[in-house]
């Protein structure tokens, strides 16, 4: 299902892992996520969420694709839904084998019963702001290494809004969205060279999330960080 374009790419296509990973973040494209897992093995995707210090790593697994996870929410029942969260993990893996993965999900008849907040707290992807700052520290940190310098180029191909490049020449975003759940998550390069992750998430049990309010509270947070620090600012590293 949609975000993204390959949704609709013909079976068969071959897609270097470059161009699927630029597709993940620049544009949220579901499909390209489900290959890069799919291609990396879900086990290792798994293994990596200790790797990089999530601290919760099991309360991802088994990990979704986000086909499974849109397949539930779209056909099945409360019910269902009730007993996959209180299943244990080897149970989920089978329900999600027998149940999900057969399943035919055509991207253009729309979303089926899936028209608000649903199990979001507990069919989901895990992770605290913490979390994500954290892990995309680590790959920012991770293409500066010599041959990876594709990697800090996927972070920033899509800077989310953050137009001020004399304040932050370089800026990157990947935001995550499904009725009642919000995340945006930056990393910014300010013009001293010094870099920043600021993430924010949002959760609301009942109606959508007005995004736009959302987003709109990040903008002090930009704005003080973009000042060289002076003492006691909130970008001062004191």
């Amino acid at each position: 299902m949609p975000s993204g374009d390959y949704a609709w790419v013909n079976a068969g296509t071959v897609v270097d892992v470059q161009s699927l990973a630029e597709a993940m973040i620049w544009h949220s494209d579901n499909t390209a996520t489900d290959h890069l897992i799919d291609f990396l093995g879900r086990e290792n995707v798994e293994e990596a969420f200790a790797a990089y210090g999530h601290s919760d790593p099991e309360s991802n697994f088994p990990l979704l694709m986000t086909r499974e996870l849109f397949g539930i929410k779209m056909s099945q029942t409360a019910q269902w839904m009730d007993r996959y969260m209180s299943a244990t993990d080897d149970e989920q893996a089978r329900l999600l084998q027998e149940q999900i993965d057969p399943m035919t999900i055509n991207p253009n008849a729309g979303w089926g019963n899936w028209n608000g907040p649903t199990a979001i707290d507990g069919i989901e992807w895990f992770a605290s702001a913490e979390d994500l700052c954290r892990a995309t520290a680590s790959l920012w940190s991770m293409g500066a290494q010599p041959d990876l310098e594709p990697v800090r180029d996927i972070l920033i191909g899509n800077r989310g809004g953050i137009e001020d490049r004399a304040a932050w020449p370089r800026a990157g975003y990947k935001g995550g969205y499904e009725t009642g759940v919000v995340n945006m998550t930056f990393v910014l390069e300010r013009s001293d060279g010094r870099v920043f992750f600021v993430s924010a998430g949002y959760n609301q049990l009942r109606g959508a999330i007005d995004q736009s309010a959302a987003r709109a509270e990040l903008t002090p947070i930009f704005d003080c960080l973009g000042v060289v620090s002076e003492p006691g600012s909130c970008s001062d590293p004191e």
